[in-house]
C-alpha cells in the first residue's frame, strides 16, 4: 500500500532560545482500488482500524516523515518525536503524522544568514 502512497510534507526549523527545532507534518494518502491503490472501496473502514493499531504500518509512516523532515530540515536531526493521526477521505485512507525534532547542527546557509 505505502509503495503507491501520494506523500506530502511541509515544515520547517524555528530558532528556540540556542537551538533549532524543526516541525512539520507530512500526508500520506494510501489511494482506494477506484483510485488506482490497493485498498478495497468497501473495506476502508477496517484497514484504516488495522493501520492505526498495526506497528509495522505506523513505524513505515514515521520512516516517511523522517526522510520528509531530513530533507526540508537542510540540517541533520536528532530524535523524532512523532503523533500520527489516521482519517477517511474521499481518495482512500490519509495518515498525518506531525513530527518534531531539534536540529543537531545549523545548515551553512541558516549560519551565513543568522
Amino acid at each position: 500500500m505505502f509503495e503507491q502512497a501520494d506523500v506530502m510534507s511541509e515544515g520547517a526549523a524555528r530558532q528556540e532560545g540556542s537551538r533549532a527545532v524543526y516541525y512539520g507534518t507530512t500526508s500520506i494518502v494510501l489511494p482506494l482500488v477506484s483510485r488506482g491503490g490497493h485498498i478495497p472501496d468497501g473495506h476502508r473502514g477496517a484497514t484504516l482500524r488495522l493501520l492505526a493499531c498495526d506497528p509495522h504500518a505506523r513505524v513505515r509512516a514515521v520512516r516517511i516523515a523522517w526522510r520528509e523532515a531530513q530533507v526540508r530540515a537542510g540540517a541533520p536531526l536528532g530524535q523524532l518525536r512523532a503523533e500520527l493521526n489516521f482519517s477517511m477521505i474521499d481518495l482512500g485512507l490519509k495518515i498525518d503524522v506531525d513530527v518534531e525534532a531539534n536540529q543537531l547542527e545549523q545548515s551553512l546557509e541558516s549560519r551565513s544568514t543568522g
